[in-house]
């Protein structure tokens, strides 16, 4: 049951720029870059300051600021893509269809690259007693790709945040879709390998990133052999609180090829 803030919050509208880039990037040592904070790795606008993590431990779920606490309509508008600098040809990338964004659903946050849509988001505080507040994700992937597709697409989102179970867990989401509904994928799998997430001091500014791996599952040629595409890519988030009515962000996808 959503609270009364959060009913209250309901009719307030929050924008999303969202905007691809492409880059490929290997697991490498640790990068001098990665021990500037976020905020400034993104404030540098290069994409090659945004170095893939080294895993180490289980990240935990992204704190997010009070004032994003509650549901919000959000109007999403693809804003442009970057090829990447390490210099493969445009014909060498577009030619790879397995590359995170050429395909529908092959970003779930992003269920058709380039497109405009419309939809509800959702971010809630457990404990009203506390500051601590959570995307709600099952509800958010649900209606992103309902909102982005513009029809009915999901059966199902097996999230279990809190669960200490193998498998379950923050960092674990399943998106089981409706049968022969769409055809690019019957459920996808998204691990979570990094988190990070910033304030900016004395601004109502809020940053935050994931990296995640995506395992997408559909119909295949072969009888009774389901089709398997592992893809990787990162979210960047920058959120800046205007006013209680209005809270504009920018989303790039870092998509890797490697």
């Amino acid at each position: 049951m959503l609270h009364e803030d959060a009913i209250r919050r309901m009719p307030l509208v929050k924008q999303f720029l969202f905007s691809a880039a492409s880059a490929s990037w290997a697991f490498c040592s640790p990068s001098p870059a990665m021990a500037v904070g976020l905020t400034e790795r993104l404030a540098a606008r290069d994409s090659s300051k945004l170095i893939k993590p080294i895993l180490n431990m289980p990240p935990g779920r992204t704190l997010y600021p009070e004032w994003l606490n509650g549901e919000w309509r959000a109007s999403i508008a693809f804003d442009g893509y970057e090829l990447p600098p390490c210099g493969i040809s445009r014909e060498e990338l577009f030619s790879q269809p397995t590359i995170p964004g050429f395909q529908k659903l092959s970003v779930a946050s992003i269920p058709d690259v380039g497109s405009s849509w419309s939809c509800r988001l959702r971010y809630v505080k457990p404990d009203p007693t506390q500051k601590a507040v959570f995307e709600d994700r099952a509800y958010n992937l649900r209606s992103i790709t309902n909102g982005c597709l513009g029809y009915d697409a999901i059966d199902r989102v097996e999230y279990e945040p809190t669960s200490l179970e193998y498998n379950k867990g923050p960092n674990r989401i399943s998106l089981v879709f409706k049968q022969g509904r769409t055809p690019n994928a019957e459920r996808i799998e998204l691990f979570a390998n990094s988190r990070e997430w910033e304030t900016l001091a004395g601004a109502d500014i809020f940053v935050c990133s994931e990296s995640i791996r995506q395992v997408t599952f559909g119909a295949s040629k072969v009888a009774g052999v389901a089709r398997q595409v592992s893809t990787e890519y990162a979210h960047y988030f920058t959120f800046r609180r205007f006013n209680d009515q209005e809270v504009p962000a920018f989303f790039v996808c870092l998509a890797r090829t490697s």
